[in-house]
């Protein structure tokens, strides 16, 4: 599109790189888009703690890429984006006095840090423990020129973008666009280098409405962090290679393709997205009021979308260990959900007082090969989870190792969030659990809750029985997440 592996004490080039001054930090990552791309989180985190943009010295060849944030204050350099120590005296020059936050490696070290040049990049800057625990956010997208984009390129077909172009990793395999549109007519196959967008974060638009991504180690990679689109990576081999991001469904090595290898996999990819999804709205079905039954109403409203209640709390529920309210146990719930569901189907669990929104069957249908995925209520800044994704085959291969959580009471939701992201990469602690990280949580606010009094109790039984559970995750499944 246009627009040793031994860990050791990193070596700065030059020494003054990270001194210290009187005036505010600033970060020094030259380009490539790429590589801007993957320190965004970091420079929203240090925005974070200062309360102001960053400034970012950048070269001018890539610096368009940082007018997406609001985050970062750009101090476009004439300089090649393999020389910080430049960029460094460049910006003295222009009166920073500050510390300088180098975030890459190209240039920087004299040997490998970690296994991959994006974690050593966070390394340089002293951040490595908080790579994928900070999403990927454009908050200055710009919906006009998306818009626009969309409409000039894509067909209403099941669109899948194929990017096999990439400057500081190419490999070269001919043809594969044409076979794949050969071999499934009722697709677009959109060959990103033909895509021209005024701002490589344009190109969102198109991989918001995108079934698939099929792309090299290249800037799309990085960019489809930002979205929820399913991504086959191709990545390079060794510390040159890109670390998948969570949106990957599928993938392989440089080394391993070839464009035979790489039609079969993608085909039955494409295979699984074109299969017909029923999609089940699940709920535990208890508490019936007025508020429980416009909700259902609302939801009986929507096409093709298939309800199931599964009254559980007749045969288990949260009495049994001293609990005042008969509240289910999800593991029951969801085995409902299973049992209904079959291959290829999505099971959406949501409380029976929680109405949808008309959108949540086709994306359901979008986000079933992702396996779990969660939903955030649809008030400002609320981290509790209102709606959860399942496939049927994630349920049949996880439910029984699952933590059984009680229903109704603290922290279930908040563990089913860490879980679902831990299975991508991204570790969850109190600070980031607010926040939406694609695929793992929506971006979308689908589910609607009817405001009602709050009797959320933090110190009764089924909640110390849920913080147990999730502890026992914890220590069991996720002993590096860092959350206690």
């Amino acid at each position: 599109m246009t627009t040793t592996n031994q860990r050791t004490r990193p070596r700065l080039i030059p020494p003054q790189g990270n001194r210290n001054g009187s005036g505010e930090a600033f970060i020094v990552a030259l380009g490539r888009h790429g590589d801007l791309i993957n320190v965004l989180p970091l420079a929203a985190r240090l925005g974070q703690i200062s309360g102001k943009p960053v400034p970012w010295v950048v070269s001018e060849e890539f610096a368009s890429t940082l007018e997406g944030v609001s985050y970062v204050r750009p101090v476009p350099v004439r300089c090649d984006y393999g020389k910080p120590s430049r960029g460094v005296q460049m910006a003295r020059s222009k009166g920073f006095s500050g510390k300088a936050i180098i975030a890459q490696a190209n240039g920087h070290f004299h040997a490998h840090i970690s296994g991959s040049y994006q974690t050593d990049a966070w390394e340089a800057a002293g951040m490595a423990g908080e790579f994928q625990r900070i999403p990927v956010v454009f908050d200055r997208r710009d919906r006009s020129r998306e818009a626009k984009l969309v409409a000039e390129t894509l067909d209403g077909r099941p669109a899948i973008l194929v990017s096999l172009n990439s400057v500081s990793s190419p490999i070269r395999v001919e043809g594969f666009a044409e076979r794949l549109a050969a071999s499934f007519p009722d697709c677009q196959i959109v060959d990103m280098g033909n895509v021209r967008a005024e701002r490589l974060y344009d190109v969102l638009g198109l991989l918001d409405a995108a079934r698939l991504l099929v792309t090299v180690d290249s800037s799309l990679l990085h960019l489809s962090r930002a979205s929820a689109c399913p991504v086959y990576a191709i990545t390079n081999d060794g510390w040159k290679g890109s670390i998948n991001p969570p949106g990957t469904v599928g993938g392989c090595r440089y080394a391993e393709t070839s464009l035979e290898s790489l039609l079969q996999a993608v085909a039955a990819q494409i295979r699984g997205i074109l299969k017909p999804r029923r999609v089940f709205h699940l709920t535990d079905a208890f508490w019936p009021d007025e508020r429980h039954e416009r909700a259902r109403n609302r939801c009986d409203a929507i096409p093709r979308l298939r309800r199931l209640a599964s009254h559980t709390v007749e045969y288990r529920n949260a009495t049994s260990i001293g609990h005042s309210k008969r509240l289910p146990f999800l593991r029951d719930v969801l085995e409902v959900g299973l049992k209904a569901s079959g291959p290829g189907d999505a099971v959406v669990w949501t409380n029976s007082d929680i109405a949808l929104a008309p959108g949540i069957v086709e994306w359901a249908e979008r986000t079933a090969p992702f396996g779990i995925v969660t939903m955030r209520r649809d008030e400002q800044g609320h981290c509790g989870r209102d709606a959860v994704l399942f496939s049927h085959e994630w349920l049949k291969a996880n439910l029984a190792d699952m933590p059984d959580y009680i229903i109704g009471a603290p922290i279930f939701d908040l563990g089913l969030a860490a879980m679902s992201r831990y299975q991508r990469g991204i570790k969850s602690r109190m600070s980031n659990i607010g926040m939406d990280f694609p695929p793992c949580d929506a971006v979308e606010r689908l589910c609607l809750h009817e405001p009602h009094p709050q009797n959320w109790e933090n110190d009764s039984p089924a909640a110390r029985h849920n913080g147990a559970e999730f502890s026992k995750y914890l220590k069991h499944k996720a002993p590096d997440m860092g959350w206690l």
